[in-house]
C-alpha cells in the first residue's frame, strides 16, 4: 500500500473510515506514511460515548487545523456503551454526570461547531436541556438527523431562522414528547425535510394533527 500514490489512497482510505472512528485509528497505527496520508480523512465518521470520551474527543480535534477534522457521519451519547442484555455502568454515569457534566456540554457543543461545515448525518442521544429541536449550532449540509431521548425544553432566546436547508430526514426515537412549536420550529429551520419518523412504544395523541395542521397536510 505505501507504494500506491497518496491521492490513490486517501480515496481508498474514505471509503474505509465509515465506521465508527475504530479505522482512522487504526491507519494512524500502521505507519508514518499512513498516518500522513490518511490524516485528512480519518474523522469522516466518529461514534462518541460517554462523557470523558466527548471531553477526550474535543481535545482531539480542537488541536488539528479545520482540513483535518471533516466530521461527514457523527453519533454522540452522554451515556456508556453498553451490549444487549448488559445493564449500563450507572454508578460510572452518575459520578460523571456529577464532575463532568458542565465541561462535557462545552465540549459537546464544540464538537458540534467543528461538525457543522461538513456533517452530512447525525445521531445524538442525549437528554440536556435546550431551547431547541435542532439544535443551536447550524449545519448546512446535515442531510439526516435522528434524536434519542426526550429533552427538557427551555424558552428559545432568538427567533428561528433557516440553518439546516440540506435537512431531508428527521427521526424521533425513544420519546412521545412532540408539540406543537416542535414541528413549527423544525418547518421553519429545515423547509427540505421530506420524510419524519417516529419510532417510539407509545406514540402522543395529537401528534398526527400537530404534522398535518403545521405542515398543511
Amino acid at each position: 500500500l505505501e507504494q500506491c500514490p497518496p491521492e490513490i489512497c486517501k480515496k481508498i482510505f474514505a471509503f474505509a473510515c465509515d465506521d465508527t472512528g475504530f479505522t482512522g485509528r487504526s491507519l494512524s497505527l500502521v505507519s508514518r506514511y499512513i498516518h500522513d496520508v490518511s490524516e485528512d480523512v480519518k474523522y469522516r465518521s466518529l461514534a462518541i460515548w460517554s462523557m470523558p470520551q466527548i471531553l477526550r474527543c474535543h481535545e482531539v480535534l480542537i488541536s488539528k487545523p479545520p482540513h483535518l477534522r471533516r466530521i461527514i457521519h457523527l453519533f454522540i451519547s452522554a451515556h456508556e456503551q453498553v451490549r444487549p442484555g448488559e445493564t449500563g455502568p450507572v454508578a460510572e454515569y452518575q459520578w460523571a454526570l456529577q464532575t463532568h457534566y458542565g465541561y462535557a456540554c462545552n465540549a459537546f457543543f464544540g464538537i458540534l461547531t467543528m461538525a457543522a461545515p461538513t456533517a452530512r448525518s447525525f445521531y445524538l442521544c442525549s437528554a440536556i436541556a435546550r431551547p431547541t429541536v435542532l439544535l443551536a449550532v447550524p449545519m448546512p449540509h446535515l442531510v439526516e438527523f435522528t434524536l434519542f431521548n426526550g429533552f427538557p425544553a427551555c424558552p428559545p432566546v432568538t427567533p428561528p431562522s433557516v440553518d439546516f436547508p440540506s435537512l431531508k430526514r428527521l427521526r424521533f426515537t425513544g420519546f412521545t414528547d412532540h408539540s406543537k412549536s416542535t414541528f413549527h420550529e423544525i418547518l421553519l429551520r429545515a423547509p427540505n425535510v421530506t420524510h419524519l419518523f417516529f419510532q417510539s412504544k407509545r406514540t402522543a395523541d395529537e401528534l398526527l394533527e400537530h404534522v398535518s395542521s403545521v405542515f398543511g397536510l
